[in-house]
């Protein structure tokens, strides 16, 4: 976990609608990096979790193993229930922001990595 450069780590429910988001970051580079990366494509940030706290899902993983991560999240209200169906528990076009936004920002990091 440590070799890699950065984890991103988008959680279930990213593109839930009209729910708050929150980024956990393992550092203030990688937060800041993620900010920028989310308003760039019109997406706000809601909640910055607090340094050092376990990120939510397979996050948790990286930061037990010491690597640099970044975990998206959002609230949902029927997470891991059986309402949790498309069209009402996810906006494809929010969620095709977070898309949009994180291949063009993790191809370029990518590409400056050789």
């Amino acid at each position: 976990m440590k070799k890699a450069r950065a984890w991103v780590h988008f959680g279930a429910n990213v593109g839930a609608p009209q729910q708050p988001n929150m980024i956990n970051a393992s550092d203030d580079t990688l937060e800041q990096w993620t900010v920028a990366v989310m308003e760039n494509e019109g997406i706000q940030v809601n909640r910055r979790a607090e340094r050092g706290s376990i990120p939510f899902g397979e996050a948790a993983l990286v930061h037990r193993g010491g690597g640099r991560y970044v975990a998206l999240v959002c609230d949902s209200d029927v997470f891991h229930n059986v309402a949790d169906r498309w069209p009402k528990a996810v906006d494809v076009a929010s969620l095709a922001r977070y898309a949009r936004a994180f291949a063009v920002a993790v191809a370029q990091v990518a590409a400056t990595a050789s």
